[in-house]
């Protein structure tokens, strides 16, 4: 082994001369030694290194100092190849930092098949590295090259494409609302960082991004925002309320805070649009929600997002449809119950699912397509039911003398006490009165609707 020889203070030239030759002692101890800019760097002998991650440089003093951007110990790398501290020059000193840092999490970005390309390491003291698997089973620490994908990629792409992907900034708070069930994602390398490329895996869906409490977080929320628009659904900034400088949602979780209260004050929020930054404002919908929720105990919120788990519809037609659920639990209160109706420009928009949805949920309701005028007002009389009619542009057609009875019979029946007479019973010579009083809802194409209900 070659001897290393201490610094000394000799002449200007020496002192001039000396680094180099000291660099060049040190370096021949490791492998791939080489000059790199103003430095040198080598293979770093603590770990599988095939990319020269080891740096060797003069530090301060004219000392020697050693750094692995691997994230290996000094001491490690020293004992490696034979040397110790003092070997470095007499006021080398112990980096307390570098050696005191320890591996505290890694997390896994992986492709769509579940197959490992590369890890985030987290340290304490807290700083980052990024690596990827070798097939040998050891690590390269640079990620060149590499396709980079959006953490937790994929549970996104497997989850059921109407649920909400909360965004936030970091693995561990992504991590964190996963652990509550939500679909959450994030990117490597912190704020600024989110690429383009990742749109494409969230073509459709609703996007709620939480911004960390400092002004790169909301830099950054605001950046991701404008990546993803016209390719998301729906996207949400939301400010988390009482988060400390710098806090993010886990914190906020910390203190208390639920995935519950965190999509109810999405629900709130205005969505995203270019030029608009998070302010904290609600629009005219979240107001008229916060007046409905301090009467129903939750039940319309809890509506809301069972609806927005299967559907996409703006805040305001959901918030109409489940208060429209819920009078209906409530139609005999009332003097008069409004129809509700459900359009779409074109087939195979929802309305069928929107309708199996609302079967679940309204009081007694009772799907049907194609009725009879008289099975609509005996089936009024006899089940009291919450009328479902899918396809009600079977009842739309002009001049068809059925239909004109059925709209008649759903337009009086918005009245409570509006009743129908038929004559019946054995000999065809009693009267009988129909009840036609009946929480009602349609579901057609508009260019259908406007010939339905039009008195």
């Amino acid at each position: 082994m070659p001897t290393i020889i201490p610094h000394s203070e000799s002449t200007k030239d020496d002192a001039r001369k000396t680094p180099p030759a000291r660099l060049l002692r040190v370096g021949n101890h490791f492998r791939n030694f080489q000059k790199n800019g103003q430095g040198y760097k080598a293979l770093c002998p603590a770990h599988d290194d095939t990319t020269a991650s080891l740096s060797i440089n003069e530090g301060e003093g004219g000392r020697i100092v050693l750094h692995c951007h691997a994230g290996c110990q000094p001491s490690v790398i020293l004992n490696a190849v034979g040397l110790s501290f003092s070997d470095l020059g007499p006021t080398a000193k112990k980096p307390a930092c570098a050696e005191n840092r320890q591996i505290v999490a890694t997390y896994d970005y992986r492709d769509a098949n579940g197959t490992l390309l590369y890890q985030v390491v987290r340290y304490d003291p807290k700083d980052f590295r990024q690596r990827r698997p070798t097939p040998g089973g050891g690590w390269d620490w640079s990620v060149n090259g590499i396709e980079r994908v959006p953490y937790r990629l994929p549970e996104l792409i497997t989850a059921i494409p109407s649920r909400t992907v909360v965004i936030v900034e970091g693995e561990k708070d992504a991590d964190r609302l996963a652990s509550f069930g939500v679909i959450a994602t994030t990117n490597a390398g912190g704020a600024g960082k989110w690429s383009p490329a990742f749109s494409k895996y969230l073509q459709g869906r609703r996007v709620v991004i939480l911004p960390d409490n400092d002004d790169p977080g909301r830099k950054h929320a605001q950046d991701v925002a404008g990546k993803l628009h016209g390719t998301a659904a729906s996207i949400k900034v939301v400010a988390l309320p009482g988060l400390p400088d710098k806090g993010d949602v886990s914190e906020w979780l910390d203190k208390g805070g639920t995935p519950k209260q965190m999509f109810a004050l999405a629900n709130q929020a205005v969505e995203w649009t270019p030029g608009t930054k998070q302010t904290g404002r609600v629009s005219r919908v979240s107001r008229d929600r916060r007046v409905f929720s301090g009467y129903t105990g939750g039940v319309v919120e809890a509506v809301e997002r069972f609806l927005s788990g299967y559907i996409v519809l703006p805040p305001e037609q959901i918030l109409v449809v489940a208060l429209w659920v819920l009078a209906s639990w409530l139609a005999d209160l009332w003097d008069r119950f409004p129809h509700l109706a459900i359009t779409s420009p074109e087939k195979r928009c929802g309305k069928t699912r929107l309708l199996q949805l609302l079967e679940m949920l309204l009081r007694d309701a009772y799907n049907t397509t194609n009725i009879s005028p008289a099975a609509v007002y005996r089936l009024i009389e006899s089940k009291h039911p919450t009328l479902l009619l899918d396809e009600a542009q079977s009842i739309s057609r002009r001049g068809c003398e059925s239909s004109e009875v059925i709209r008649e019979l759903l337009n009086a029946g918005i009245d409570r006490g509006a009743k129908v007479l038929r004559v019946g019973g054995e000999g065809h010579d009693q009267i009988q009165e129909f009840s036609v009083y009946c929480p009602a809802l349609s579901s057609c194409h508009c260019m259908y609707f406007m010939f339905a209900f039009s008195e």
